[in-house]
């Protein structure tokens, strides 16, 4: 499976329209289209989280049963999305400041089922995940940094 997001190069700079309302940005979620899923996927799950330490792979995103025909998610799809596929509604970054660059993954999980539900709130990725693993197909990763230059 491939990834791609037009709005910034892989391991490239997040542009500040993609952060939090309260800090730089306009808490719009990036576009993300992906190709090549394997045979037998039946729907996808598209997770945005922040890795960095401080972070705890806090999930800014996840979109959950995404038709099998579906190949991408256009600039702002939150907006459009209903909450109930959407555990976590798109958050933008907003990472504390002075606290350097923060590394956030956009992932696309191909699953082997058309509907996935989750029985509790999940915040953390390492929450969502098993989930995910159990009936994941293939995954693929684009990452990239952000920081906080409000002070």
């Amino acid at each position: 499976m491939q990834i791609e997001s037009p709005a910034f190069a892989k391991f490239g700079t997040i542009p500040a329209k993609y952060a939090h309302q309260g800090g730089s940005g306009r808490d719009i979620s990036p576009p993300v289209s992906w190709s090549n899923a394997p045979e037998g996927t039946k729907s996808f799950a598209v997770v945005m989280y922040d890795i960095h330490p401080i972070a705890d792979n806090y999930i800014h995103w996840s979109v959950l049963n995404v038709p099998g025909a579906v190949r991408e998610l256009s600039e702002d799809a939150a907006a459009a999305l209903p909450a109930g596929q959407q555990p976590n509604a798109y958050f933008g970054m907003g990472p504390p400041p002075f606290s350097g660059d923060h590394l956030y993954r956009l992932a696309v999980y191909a699953l082997d089922t058309e509907l996935l539900e989750l029985k509790d709130k999940v915040v953390f990725f390492d929450e969502l995940e098993p989930l995910l693993q159990a009936h994941e197909l293939g995954h693929a990763e684009w990452d990239g940094f952000f920081r906080n230059t409000v002070n």
